[in-house]
């Protein structure tokens, strides 16, 4: 089993690694033979990048409007119940469990905690250990075998205490005692279903340049993605461990858990989104996780997320055109979210055609116009660095800009190697597990 993993990891790696830069130097190559392609290609380029820029400047202008928040105390604390998969997790759950067990909360609280049973490091009889001490901690052993974190999830919905608020986090994520008061308090005071967002912060975050990078990608993306963008009618999405609902949601057929796919999260968001509810960000509910620290850790994760994006759009695109009752701004940008994945190959085509054609020497007015081809990654991260952000870590605007441009190039990078394992080797989507920092 743990060979079979290592090889698995070792495939991925290489494709990521090579499929990107491989389809720059063979686009290049073909360009520099049929030279009549690189003008309109260069072209298409410009108004797509263009569109990028133009859009990264909406959502950084509605970012920078007022998000405070008034939640008054309320007589009737709803129960909740924080569901967390496990799979050999026991270095960070020594770490976490102590502070989760930490909170303090006068109305039903749960830990349910969901235990592969093929996990061998020790996990389960960890954390049997401490439920001896808190009755809080819900031991739940789901006995088929491992197959992602969707269902883990879908197992431990109905295999844990039923309560008013069923929350979804990682085994390497906590919460802060100001961020569970404010949780009770938007349940307890709202008559109404609801679905929330926390803000991510990163345990890990002055590591090294790459968990740099990310904790300040999860911070800005979070509030573009999901908060500017669902303050224009767009589709925003919960990501990972950091979901909190109204459990009476899943009481509903049309919002189960689909176990068969990588990005179970982003897929409950869209048919959420297309049964009328929406995701909200709040900037005062905030988990702590771990990111990955070391660049292999960081290529499996995001090939996984970028595999299961695919799969969705392969899913979602002609639903998103064909769904009824839905307005045409939220239409518009489930299309544009789902076809992302397909599009991103397409910016290796754009750049290499603006090589090219400075290559070739062209007019220095088409020169001028390239910039936003090769350098939209910059501009965009440029804008990324406006958004003011509470994290004390993250001062340097200009290594913002670049952290942000670097991600962007490496997810079409790994984007571009997902479109070819998945449509040229016909590679079967499969759950890989994230090493997580101090595993």
């Amino acid at each position: 089993m743990e060979v079979d993993e290592n090889h698995k990891r070792l495939r991925v790696r290489t494709i990521a690694i090579i499929t990107g830069p491989g389809l720059m130097i063979v686009a290049i190559a073909v360009l520099s033979y049929f030279q009549f392609l690189v003008i309109p290609l260069c072209y298409i380029g410009i108004v797509v990048s263009g569109l990028i820029i133009v859009r990264y400047c909406i959502l950084v202008t509605l970012s920078k409007l007022d998000s405070s928040y008034q939640e008054s105390n309320c007589s009737n604390l709803p129960s909740i119940c924080l569901i967390i998969p496990c799979l050999n997790e026991r270095p960070i759950l020594e770490k976490t469990i102590p502070k989760m067990q930490s909170l303090i909360y006068c109305g039903s609280l749960y830990f349910c905690y969901i235990i592969e049973s093929t996990s061998s490091d020790g996990t389960l009889q960890y954390i049997e250990k401490q439920a001896k001490s808190d009755n809080r901690i819900v031991v739940v052993i789901k006995k088929t075998p491992p197959a992602g974190r969707g269902a883990a999830i879908a197992y431990g919905l109905y295999n844990a205490p039923h309560t008013d608020v069923v929350a979804f986090l990682d085994s390497d994520h906590t919460m802060d005692q100001d961020s569970l008061i404010t949780l009770s308090r938007i349940f307890g005071n709202s008559k109404k279903e609801l679905v929330i967002q926390g803000m991510l912060q990163t345990h890990n975050n002055e590591k090294n340049i790459l968990v740099r990078a990310q904790s300040v990608e999860r911070n800005i993306i979070e509030r573009l993605e999901i908060e500017a963008n669902g303050k224009i009618g767009g589709f925003s999405f919960y990501g990972g461990g950091q979901g909190f609902f109204s459990r009476s949601l899943f009481e509903k057929h049309q919002f189960k858990i689909d176990e068969s796919l990588l990005l179970d999260d982003i897929d409950l968001s869209f048919r959420l989104a297309l049964g009328g509810y929406k995701v909200e960000l709040r900037q005062d509910i905030s988990t702590e996780s771990l990111v990955p620290e070391k660049l292999t850790e960081f290529i499996d994760q995001r090939f996984g997320w970028s595999r299961g994006w695919l799969d969705l759009a392969d899913r979602h695109i002609s639903v998103s055109c064909t769904a009824k009752k839905i307005p045409i701004l939220l239409r518009i940008d489930c299309l544009r979210f789902f076809s992302l994945p397909y599009i991103a190959p397409l910016f290796i085509l754009f750049w290499s055609s603006g090589i090219v054609a400075m290559l070739l020497g062209v007019s220095t007015t088409i020169l001028y116009f390239l910039l936003p081809i090769l350098c939209w990654p910059l501009f965009c991260g440029l804008l990324m660095s406006i958004v003011d952000y509470k994290n004390r870590y993250f001062k340097h605007k200009i290594v913002i800009s670049v952290d942000m441009a670097l991600l962007f190039v490496i997810n079409v990078f790994i984007l571009s190697a997902v479109f070819i394992d998945k449509h040229v080797f016909r590679s079967p989507s499969k759950y890989l597990k994230t090493a997580k920092a101090n595993e």
